[in-house]
């Protein structure tokens, strides 16, 4: 591309012996100036919030399996440019968005907080077995199961089905407290891994997978792209199981899902967000979002698995396995800047 001034730009990268993987990525066409429409993302949730709100006792059960956080999250609304522009600036390479301020990625502590799923626990993994014949199910535990499976289906670990949950996870759920004794905050990371790195290339149209948890993980660290919250509804009071106990309080991620002022910020323009992040200033993105007294305020389960938010290790679900490494990050520190080792590709599957 010529630059007006006699020479020609040069988009990146120079030195392409970390980024090896610039010609399959979706960049390079935007750059040789073809117009990309946004990615379709797709998502079968909307019926699970349909629902309205599930008894106490079924809440229960999803608190022991470690999937009430994201119960509590509740349903938002996805920014499909939001998304797409996220997606140009993935490498595969590292696990990154690449940022005019350093690099950045979605982490285990961005799992626990937002969404309280566990991260330190046993893998996902296994075969799919079929259930014995005449197994009797408590009827609560039944439901329970169903509408985990539709978390997971839906909008955890979706896929392009649209309508669809893998079985593979339901002999996880037997045993809800052995359930949440698994990483399902590593295995649901792992999958939003695999769909950006999938999404970077340039025949993509789509993507699946966690999506709600990458846009607020995106309105929490880019304060410019966010749109403005209106004051919550009043909470009602907690919910009570049986022995009058109250259920814990919501996730960090709950914060979002409210109603937004948006006069101020545009969304769902893609060519509006490529501006915006290309244009980003050092002072415009958020290092470190959930300071000491956030952390302090969320309820255990959002913080149970901090010793290894900062753990470099396979994250897997089933025959997915993609690479936690936090030392991936690039800061700008001043005129210094630190650059860290990238991920590796070889392991990508079990």
């Amino acid at each position: 591309m010529d630059s007006g001034l006699g020479h020609t730009l040069h988009p990146g990268p120079i030195d392409d012996s970390v980024l090896t993987l610039q010609d399959h990525h979706r960049s390079t066409d935007i750059w040789d100036g073809k117009d990309f429409e946004p990615l379709t993302c797709r998502r079968c949730d909307g019926h699970f919030w349909r629902l309205g709100t599930l008894d106490p006792r079924v809440q229960q059960m999803m608190l022991k399996a470690g999937f009430y956080g994201v119960y509590k999250a509740g349903r938002m609304r996805l920014d499909h440019a939001l998304i797409t522009a996220l997606v140009e600036r993935w490498r595969p390479e590292t696990h990154t968005f690449h940022l005019p301020v350093g690099e950045a990625t979605v982490t285990l502590q961005d799992i626990s907080v937002l969404w309280g799923l566990p991260v330190d626990g046993d893998p996902i993994t296994g075969e799919v077995k079929t259930l014995p014949d005449g197994a009797s199910e408590d009827t609560v535990k039944f439901y329970a199961r169903a509408y985990i499976l539709q978390l997971l289906g839906g909008q955890l670990l979706s896929d392009m089905s649209n309508n669809k949950v893998k079985l593979m996870y339901l002999p996880l759920l037997r045993d809800f407290e052995a359930a949440g004794r698994l990483s399902w905050g590593g295995a649901v990371l792992a999958c939003l891994y695999r769909a950006l790195c999938r999404a970077t290339k340039p025949e993509t149209s789509d993507i699946c997978g966690p999506l709600v948890l990458l846009q607020i993980w995106a309105w929490e660290r880019v304060p410019f792209i966010r749109p403005g919250r209106l004051a919550p509804r009043q909470q009602p009071p907690p919910d009570m199981v049986a022995g009058d106990h109250p259920l814990p309080a919501a996730p960090y991620g709950s914060r979002w899902n409210v109603g937004f002022k948006l006069e101020t910020v545009g969304t769902h323009v893609l060519v509006l967000y490529r501006d915006q992040l290309d244009n980003m200033k050092d002072d415009q993105f958020v290092w470190e979002p959930y300071p000491a007294d956030v952390l302090a305020s969320l309820p255990g389960y959002c913080v149970s698995g901090k010793q290894i938010w900062q753990t470099v290790a396979p994250l897997i679900c089933f025959d997915v396995v993609e690479f936690h490494h936090l030392t991936a990050f690039c800061v700008n520190l001043g005129n210094n800047r630190l650059f860290l080792q990238f991920v590796t590709l070889s392991l990508t599957s079990i």
